[in-house]
């Protein structure tokens, strides 16, 4: 079998609604009718790139980190989240060129944003919700409406991507790269952190 559906697709460079079949094929290195094979059209193909971002992995390691059981005082909390940090970077960045095209199309093409949103956001956001109310119920964050905490911890690292990796801001925007993803989770953690807990963060840091 072919097996185009799981090879790595190229991104189209021009733009979706630039880009031809033809373009696609040409960068594959295969023919347009080796294309229709296994797509019915363009926006089937486009669709299928979504399939290139391998999201269990990351899913998997966050699932695996956020340990609500096992974590119970301010630097589990912290390195918990420090790990996820470090992971939805990782994956964001393997994928840039992609992740950047499929922005660019949202407004035209909507099913790809949902795709996005389905496949990775809301996952994360569930697995964080969970752990995050765990933390509050334990009296080791403060309570706050966590659905606000969780979007306020997964947009400090969107707004990293889009600005640094999406919008090639790197050389323009000053954004430290030694312990950048530490840095961000102790500035969330600033307001999150229950002084009552009397498990107070080191002033170290």
């Amino acid at each position: 079998p072919f097996g185009y559906r799981r090879r790595n697709v190229p991104a189209p460079q021009k733009g979706f609604a630039a880009t031809t079949l033809q373009d696609i094929a040409q960068a594959a290195g295969i023919s347009v009718s080796a294309i229709y094979q296994q797509f019915k059209s363009k926006d089937d193909l486009f669709l299928a790139l979504t399939d290139n971002l391998s999201f269990i992995p990351i899913l998997d390691e966050i699932n695996a980190s956020l340990n609500e059981d096992k974590d119970i005082g301010y630097e589990d909390v912290r390195r918990s989240l420090i790990e996820v940090g470090e992971g939805f970077l990782k994956t964001h960045e393997q994928n840039a060129e992609i992740v950047r095209m499929f922005i660019a199309e949202a407004r035209s093409f909507p099913e790809v944003g949902k795709r996005y949103c389905v496949r990775l956001v809301a996952p994360v956001e569930k697995l964080l919700m969970r752990y995050l109310s765990a933390q509050m119920k334990r009296g080791v964050l403060r309570p706050v409406n966590v659905e606000l905490a969780v979007h306020s911890f997964y947009g400090v690292f969107l707004n990293f991507i889009v600005t640094q990796n999406l919008l090639v801001g790197e050389n323009i925007l000053i954004f430290p790269k030694k312990d950048r993803v530490k840095q961000l989770v102790d500035i969330y953690l600033m307001d999150m952190f229950n002084p009552a807990s009397g498990d107070a963060p080191p002033d170290s840091r």
